[in-house]
């Protein structure tokens, strides 16, 4: 049974790894894989503020979702060489297997949904994973595969975006996102038009989460 994940060797600079139950998803979005493993890298401190303060290139969100991307790889490939099946969800491997549709812009098995299912945070008014800690500010890459890791309690954290919070919508130039607090039974399509999105970040770096975390490693 595998639990302590960042023992394994490449897997040190990920901030967390979680395991979650997958088998009660359809055979659409899991695959026949029972377990799924999210990997994630909080962005730093620095490029939190640079990004809130003003307009600013991708690079060290672009840098880290690849790297993100070259742990489920590193996971995937330790995975299948104890003898498990490993299928690591990369944006390569999901558009060369036909797992993502570039017409919708959508997957069959979003990353933020497993990390959901894994009690790791909630789906945010901004259509991005928050949790406690780093709030929307991380990259994750996941892995499905059936092998025997130790899944903690299931528990899907519920929406802790507070009802009367805008911010975000507030801030979104191309006006995407619709202000709608996620539920289990709220279709993305609801929260946030992914068509109008530019990937500006503004919404993952003015969420109070998000910003809670700055300020916390400002303090340090």
């Amino acid at each position: 049974m595998i639990n302590n994940w960042n023992a394994i060797p490449g897997l040190e600079e990920a901030d967390f790894i979680a395991a979650a139950d997958i088998s009660i998803l359809s055979d659409g979005e899991n695959r026949g894989y029972p377990r799924g493993i999210v990997v994630g890298i909080a962005l730093s401190q620095p490029y939190i503020l640079e990004v809130t303060n003003k307009d600013v290139d991708n690079g060290e969100f672009s840098r880290t979702e690849k790297k993100a991307e070259q742990l489920a790889v590193t996971l995937a490939a330790y995975l299948e060489k104890q003898g498990y099946s490993a299928f690591a969800q990369t944006e390569e491997n999901m558009i060369a297997e036909g797992f993502a549709d570039e017409a919708s812009l959508s997957m069959s098995l979003p990353c933020k949904t497993i990390a959901v299912l894994a009690g790791v945070g909630w789906i945010g008014k901004n259509n991005l994973l928050i949790t406690e800690k780093y709030g929307s500010a991380l990259c994750m890459c996941s892995v499905l595969t059936d092998a025997p890791a130790v899944i903690q309690e299931s528990r899907v954290m519920l929406s802790r975006c507070r009802e009367e919070c805008t911010i975000c919508k507030s801030i979104c130039p191309p006006k995407a996102l619709h202000g709608c607090r996620w539920e289990k039974k709220v279709a993305r399509d609801q929260i946030v038009d992914v068509h109008k999105c530019k990937c500006c970040l503004k919404c993952m770096m003015c969420c109070p989460w998000t910003q809670a975390y700055g300020k916390k490693l400002i303090i340090k």
